[in-house]
């Protein structure tokens, strides 16, 4: 009698595990975007510590992260919206007939995250002129676009695998 109680516990226990083991895997990507922006956001901030900024280092870093998210917001619309109007095949990305179109689709979104991130490198910059503002913002962006498309190439789009 024991053991069957034992048994039939283990067994209500273990379905009850093994049924809440999807969430991770659906989070998991979604909290993958969220610290590739923080660090992102990070880097961003470093290069601009090297500009005349208006605030401490910490609230920058906390505005640019900002700007970061609200990029990624924008860009994970924009992506899922065009992409299926285009009809982007976002899991099989080593297929020759999609390569070009992931391509574009990184460029387009790398621009929608400059004009999106604009507005936040005018807030943190001191008094310059418009100018050189936007060309700062740009040249800090280009940069982290850079080391995003690193990442894809590495990781994303599996390039490593193909060695």
């Amino acid at each position: 009698m024991k053991k069957g109680i034992f048994i039939l516990l283990f067994l209500i226990l273990s379905t009850s595990i093994y049924a809440n083991a999807g969430t991770p895997l659906i989070w998991a990507g979604a909290f993958h975007l969220y610290i590739g922006n923080i660090c992102v956001g990070i880097f961003e901030t470093i290069l601009l510590k090297k500009q005349k900024v208006r605030y401490k280092i910490y609230v920058i870093g906390i505005i640019i992260i900002v700007a970061n998210f609200v990029s990624m917001s924008v860009g994970w619309f924009l992506s899922d919206n065009i992409g299926h109007i285009l009809k982007f095949d976002y899991f099989n990305p080593r297929d020759q007939e999609y390569i070009w179109q992931n391509i574009l689709l990184y460029v387009s979104l790398t621009l929608t995250s400059f004009i999106v991130e604009l507005p936040f490198f005018f807030w943190v910059l001191e008094k310059q002129k418009i100018i050189s503002k936007i060309n700062i913002a740009f040249k800090i962006n280009c940069w982290s676009a850079l080391v995003v498309l690193i990442y894809y190439i590495v990781f994303q789009w599996g390039i490593i695998n193909l060695i």
